[in-house]
């Protein structure tokens, strides 16, 4: 078995493309594979096996991506044992990451940049609801806190009436039901209390 990196010319595709990383992969870096991680952007040239070996063009198929047919769009199975040979394009580079760009990679662990892009506005739209929903949820527990706390301050004023009058006294009036007098002036020299 011939590995690619020694036949296979990643530059000569014609119709390379772009994929995003959705699951860490730490690569066996000895084997020209690359590590990728969440995020990555990969350009993609060819296809072979986990070895690195039966190096081939990927195989192509036609979709609608954006209300265009593209015929060269590769024949993505995120299902398959199968890796892809990319370039890393866009990376934060570390320790972790292979001192060589280019290398070998699990399809599975990547998705064709139209299908990454539909598949990260699902998840906004739907972090987008729960967070409404949670805001909801929250706003009814004040409501309902709050509804509580007013019934429980009325019942304990019922309470506190109720005892004063079987006692024959009464209940200190709270601020707001104390009646508020004003001086009137009706002449120039008398002064009313209403």
């Amino acid at each position: 078995m011939v590995h690619w990196t020694t036949h296979y010319k990643p530059k000569d595709c014609k119709f390379p493309f772009e994929v995003y990383c959705v699951e860490n992969y730490v690569g066996n870096h000895a084997n020209t594979e690359i590590s990728i991680k969440k995020g990555n952007l990969i350009k993609v040239y060819g296809e072979c096996d986990a070895e690195g070996h039966n190096t081939e063009d990927v195989p192509r198929t036609s979709k609608k991506v954006n209300g265009i047919m593209d015929v060269n769009y590769p024949v993505f199975d995120p299902g398959s044992d199968k890796m892809w040979i990319g370039e890393l394009v866009q990376f934060d580079p570390d320790e972790s990451y292979a001192s060589h760009k280019i290398g070998h990679f699990p399809i599975r662990n990547v998705q064709p940049k139209d299908i990454y892009h539909v598949e990260q506005e699902k998840a906004r739209v739907k972090r987008v609801e729960e967070r409404k929903f949670q805001r909801e949820q929250e706003e009814a527990a004040e409501e309902a806190a709050e509804e509580a706390a007013e019934e429980e301050a009325a019942r304990q004023a019922e309470e506190e009436a109720a005892a004063a009058k079987a006692a024959g006294t009464t209940v200190p009036a709270k601020a707001s039901q104390v009646p508020i007098h004003f001086l009137v002036r009706q002449t120039s020299s008398d002064w009313v209390i209403t």
